[in-house]
């Protein structure tokens, strides 16, 4: 891959990074919308369920009989059975209307609700007092398909605080996920914004933050205790599928920056699918065209496609060994999370199965191979922000500048073993001889100070810049991702631009060319400082042409 650029590849790269600001400025919209629309949920729905007798919150019994009559599924319980456990039934229903009789007699019913979160009876439990001495016991479920029923219906029998119990039992390990998962997110995105960001590396971090509380959400909406306790079935259900929809994007952004991949039309195209699709389908929901569940195949096709493309960027970007240690160690849970993925996916169109766990679990495991690759990724930018620091302590300075000088430029190129993931700028600057001549050598000194600030400003924290020749500089970089480095060059363009309004007489370029490590014809960091030195004099010339 030929990384080496000038003023076009700066064009280029504000082009991408405004595309790139666009992109999470809607996703950031369609995420406070949700949010409103959660709230809205919140305070406006009612509750939908009716006890005629008592309206509390929910051992397994089953029907006596089963028979279908009409529009419903007729479930007789053992009226004895449910007298000697404690009087009580707890009923766990997805998304059908059912209606409980004792004795002839409704004593509970469950409503659909109508609002612009949705359309449906979702997903509830609920506990229910049965009268005393009651002969006959009945559930009316709503459905001409027997055969559905399994995975959405489950009855229990028992006292009050018994069913109470064990619906809180169930719910522990989805409830702990759920915190777990927040609150890593919450860590990881404090301690990039606080700690890493300033390095200029590993901004995959913010959109794993995302991620994992997007999943955290997630666990807590489909856990029992919630799907007891929450009133507001609507809210569940409305939150827990924009949930599920909003994690394609933080996820394919995610793996676009943490595996290094590189940018062309066909991620593009895919980021804009997985903003799209989420916002398309709030659209149809809002506005009674489809429901959220109806829309679940289309961010399904986006996940497979990116699924898909992950897998052939990843295989190319190990068959390249342009893969670190934590990304490899990452890689055994993303195999997990497409093998889970696509057994779900299988199920839910072949089975009608509507268990999306085992996917979610993938992701856990995914998750947590990740968080330990990430903690290695962080220890080694922490480690590579000490060297610098220590470098910028301890090498000897250019004395006009302030930079490290040509001695400590060569010893490092000299020491350094690893360069697997380096990148080098290397920059010259633009008419110093005439100015020299023209204004005086104060003038040119002038012009190389504030070559070096503008360098030192946009690098200093990302690696290590040198002043290696009169007006010649030299910048190496760690583990920078191509998009960064691209912003970089736009920033400098929008500093010499500003630099050369506010002084009529001179004006500044700096020409610039940089190259990544090519493991293919890169044996040293001599061999990338020359890609680098290339492409600067092509920027040079192309410069000197306008």
């Amino acid at each position: 891959m030929n990384y080496d650029n000038g003023r076009d590849i700066g064009k280029k790269s504000k082009g991408f990074s405004v595309f790139n600001a666009r992109v999470r400025l809607i996703y950031m919209l369609f995420i406070i919308v949700t949010i409103l629309l959660s709230l809205y949920g919140a305070c406006f729905s009612g509750i939908s369920f009716e006890a005629l007798y008592v309206r509390e919150r929910p051992e397994k019994i089953e029907a006596k009989s089963i028979n279908l009559k009409g529009e419903y599924v007729e479930y007789e319980l053992d009226a004895d059975t449910i007298e000697q456990k404690g009087k009580s039934i707890g009923i766990y229903i997805n998304n059908l209307k059912y209606e409980v009789y004792a004795d002839n007699e409704k004593i509970a019913y469950l409503k659909k609700i109508e609002s612009v979160l949705g359309n449906t009876y979702g997903r509830s439990w609920s506990i229910i007092d049965i009268p005393a001495s009651s002969k006959e016991v009945y559930v009316n479920i709503y459905t001409k398909n027997k055969e559905v029923l399994d995975d959405k219906i489950d009855i229990l029998a028992g006292d009050k605080l018994s069913i109470y119990q064990y619906i809180i039992n169930t719910s522990l390990p989805n409830i702990i996920f759920g915190i777990f998962f927040i609150g890593m997110s919450i860590y990881l995105k404090l301690q990039w914004y606080f700690v890493i960001r300033k390095s200029g590396k590993a901004d995959y971090m913010a959109y794993f933050a995302t991620l994992d509380f997007l999943i955290g959400v997630w666990f807590l909406s489909v856990s029992n205790y919630v799907l007891l306790e929450e009133n507001n079935r609507l809210l569940v259900y409305f939150v827990g599928h924009m949930c599920i929809m909003a994690t394609a994007f933080p996820f394919l952004m995610f793996a676009k920056r943490f595996y290094r991949m590189e940018s062309n039309n066909l991620l593009k195209g895919l980021i804009v699918l997985s903003v799209f699709v989420p916002i398309a389908a709030l659209f149809l929901q809002v506005t009674s065209v489809m429901e959220l569940r109806e829309c679940l195949p289309f961010i399904h096709v986006v996940f497979v496609l990116s699924m898909i493309y992950i897998s052939l960027a990843v295989i190319k970007g190990l068959y390249q060994k342009r893969l670190s240690k934590s990304m490899k160690m990452s890689l055994l849970g993303l195999f997990i999370f497409f093998i889970t993925f696509t057994y779900t996916i299988f199920d839910y169109y072949l089975s009608d199965s509507f268990n999306f766990s085992l996917a979610i679990y993938g992701m856990l495991i995914y998750c947590l191979f990740t968080w330990f690759g990430i903690a290695i990724e962080n220890v080694d930018i922490l480690k590579d922000s000490h060297d610098i620091e220590l470098y910028k302590q301890l090498a000897g300075k250019d004395v006009l500048t302030g930079l490290a000088n040509r001695n400590y430029f060569e010893k490092y190129c000299k020491d350094v073993i690893s360069i697997s993931d380096k990148c080098v700028v290397i920059l010259d600057l633009n008419n110093l001889k005439y100015i020299n001549d023209t204004y005086g050598h104060a003038k040119g000194d002038y012009m190389i100070k504030t070559a070096a600030s503008m360098i030192k400003y946009l690098f200093s924290n990302s690696g290590f810049c040198y002043r290696i020749g009169g007006d010649e500089f030299c910048v190496i970089l760690n583990g920078i991702s191509d998009f960064a480095i691209e912003e970089k060059i736009r920033q400098l363009r929008i500093m010499e631009d500003i630099f050369n309004k506010e002084n009529k007489d001179i004006k500044i370029y700096l020409a610039l060319g940089f190259a990544f490590y090519e493991p293919r014809i890169d044996k040293s960091i001599s061999d990338i400082i020359k890609r680098a030195d290339e492409a600067m004099y092509e920027d040079k010339e192309k410069s000197k042409a306008r």
